[in-house]
């Protein structure tokens, strides 16, 4: 099991730092359903003593976050390190002379949806890395999770963008990037994980998902 003393309170909860009381909240009530008795994804994988101890960090966590004064000590620690998220730039001040307004023909989302529309040639060196990348894996045979999470980067993107495309848990893709399985639900699960993942960051399944379902089972060992 992963040791949980090595991880912060936004971890234990998988949330971002700069998350909301609700948001706080909503990651508390999840953590107890998905760590509490009975549930079908942690059941065969976590002993009743090592679910009483997340569930314990998972209280620790949660009463931390929703102390203004504690929550504000860990925020601190976290920027000395380094860990903490760069705050977002202050908007711009508006122009004397205002831009005319988006007509309403074009919403926002399709806005910043054409914005985000790749040059075809950068897409196409974005492809050449990443197949250069799985060729070096195949030819070494050393496949790892260090793959999804370079693709991701080539393709610019971050885990939060994968996380929200593919509705995994932010701590789950971490964990899977860094070869940290035990932590994870079942291996029907992670191998449904790591499909959605490739796809995401434009990796073929059928050639990424069982050398690291293969690793997957080596890490955790013998049921």
């Amino acid at each position: 099991m992963m040791d949980l003393e090595s991880l912060n309170p936004y971890e234990i909860l998988d949330v971002d730092p700069r998350a909301t009381v609700a948001e706080i909240k909503r990651a508390f009530q999840i953590a107890l359903k998905t760590y509490g008795p009975g549930h079908m994804a942690t059941a065969s994988i976590f002993t009743e003593e090592q679910r009483e101890q997340i569930l314990n960090k998972v209280h620790e966590a949660y009463n931390i976050l929703m102390d203004p004064e504690r929550r504000r000590q860990w925020d601190e620690i976290l920027r000395q390190k380094g860990l903490f998220p760069v705050e977002a730039e202050p908007p711009p001040r508006p122009r004397e002379d205002k831009e005319p307004p988006i007509p309403l023909a074009i919403s926002r989302p399709r806005v910043l949806e054409l914005q985000r529309k790749e040059d075809p040639a950068e897409k196409e060196e974005k492809d050449r890395r990443i197949r250069e990348l799985v060729e070096e894996a195949r030819a070494k045979g050393q496949w790892s999770g260090a793959i999804l999470r370079q693709a991701r980067e080539i393709r610019g993107l971050t885990i939060e963008d994968v996380a929200q495309k593919t509705k995994i848990g932010k701590g789950h893709i971490r964990s899977i990037e860094e070869d940290s399985y035990n932590f994870l639900p079942p291996d029907v699960y992670v191998k449904g994980f790591i499909t959605q993942i490739a796809k995401t960051v434009g990796l073929d399944p059928e050639m990424i998902v069982p050398p690291l379902m293969e690793k997957v089972r080596r890490t955790r060992g013998p049921k």
